[in-house]
């Protein structure tokens, strides 16, 4: 393969990359701040209560029944989804690690820019890596707390 093609293939690489980062952030930043009006919106609600007998009233009524259904944490019910979160994590781990290998493979295809692909290979392991310890430690706490049962 001439240079030129190299240096092309790379360019694409590249911005692809830099594009699906970019994308990842921001989806990241807009449930973070979705995240936060809607805890504010829910703390204000909860604010509205003197006292626990008003919140136990509110809370026996559909609509306290309907509002305890509502709340969210990243997009999941908070009621049973401690295993959708961990296996949310374990994919994102197995994809940048997936990446990565593809990654190394591209280094050792493109020997002109391997340096390129293997640093960005080895941080796509690495944040892969991290995932998949991260939901692994997730997963032995939440048995341990009694969070996710042992089925």
């Amino acid at each position: 393969m001439d240079i030129q093609t190299a240096e092309t293939v790379q360019m694409v690489i590249t911005v692809t990359m830099f594009l699906l980062v970019l994308g990842f952030v921001a989806k990241n930043f807009f449930d973070w701040k979705k995240a936060n009006q809607k805890a504010e919106l829910n703390h204000k609600l909860m604010d509205k209560f003197t006292n626990g007998q008003e919140l136990n009233a509110f809370l026996a009524t559909d609509g306290g029944a309907k509002f305890i259904q509502s709340l969210h944490f990243n997009g999941h019910s908070t009621i049973g989804s401690a295993k959708e979160r961990i296996l949310s994590a374990l994919k994102v781990g197995v994809i940048f690690i997936f990446i990565g290998i593809a990654l190394f493979v591209n280094g050792t295809i493109f020997n002109y820019e391997a340096r390129f692909f293997n640093a960005t290979a080895i941080i796509a392991v690495a944040v892969g890596a991290g995932y998949l310890v991260s939901t692994i430690i997730t997963y032995i706490l939440g048995k341990k707390w009694g969070i996710i049962g042992g089925e």
